[in-house]
C-alpha cells in the first residue's frame, strides 16, 4: 500500500497545521501564543502602586496609569491592578517612584514657572528618575532604575517607553527566585 500525498490548490487550516507540525517547523508565534494563552490562566496578579509625580499626570490617576501601560506591555504570566488611593501594601505589588532631576539649563535665572508658550517654543523637556521594586508575598526581589526625558502629559512617548522597557527589564523573565 503506497501512501498518496494529495494537495490541494486550498488546503484547509487543519491540513496546514498537521503538515507544519509533521515537518516540525511549528512556527515560533503559535507556541509562544499557545503558553502565553496558558499562562494566562496561571498569571500572578500585581497591585501596582506610584510615588511621586510625573508632570501633567494626576497622582490619583497615576497608578492606573501605569497599570494600563504594564499591562500593554503583554508581559507573560502576569496581571497587573492599579492600586486605591491610601490602601495598605498588596503582598504582590509592584512600586514606582518617581522624582525629579534637578534643572541647570538656561542662562537666565527665573524662579517662576514656564508659560505654556516658552515649553512648546523651546520644546523643554524634564528630566526625572525613575525607580521599580518588585515584591512577592510582602517579599522584596528586584530593583530596577531608569531615567527619562518628559515633556509631560499621559501621551508622552518618551514615558511610554521607559515604563515599557522598566517593565521588561523587572518582570520580563521568571529566572529570579520567588
Amino acid at each position: 500500500m503506497t501512501m498518496r500525498l494529495t494537495v490541494s490548490a486550498r488546503p484547509c487550516r487543519r491540513e496546514i497545521l498537521v503538515l507544519v507540525t509533521a515537518l516540525g517547523i511549528l512556527p515560533q508565534w503559535l507556541t509562544r501564543a499557545a503558553a502565553t494563552a496558558r499562562s494566562d490562566a496561571q498569571a500572578v496578579a500585581l497591585v501596582v502602586e506610584a510615588s511621586g509625580s510625573v508632570p501633567g499626570i494626576k497622582d490619583s490617576d497615576l497608578p492606573r496609569y501605569l497599570a494600563g501601560h504594564m499591562m500593554a506591555a503583554k508581559l507573560p504570566g502576569w496581571r497587573f491592578v492599579a492600586s486605591a488611593v491610601n490602601a495598605p501594601p498588596a503582598p504582590n505589588r509592584v512600586q514606582w517612584k518617581f522624582w525629579p532631576n534637578p534643572h541647570a539649563g538656561g542662562s537666565v535665572r527665573y524662579l517662576g514657572p514656564q508659560s505654556p508658550s516658552e515649553r512648546n517654543l523651546f520644546l523643554s523637556r524634564r528630566l526625572i528618575s525613575i525607580e521599580v521594586r518588585l515584591y512577592l508575598d510582602d517579599q522584596y526581589q528586584r530593583l530596577c532604575f531608569g531615567q527619562a526625558r518628559l515633556r509631560g502629559g499621559a501621551e508622552d512617548e518618551a514615558l511610554s517607553l521607559t515604563i515599557f522597557k522598566l517593565s521588561w527589564a523587572l518582570l520580563g523573565d521568571r529566572d529570579f527566585d520567588g
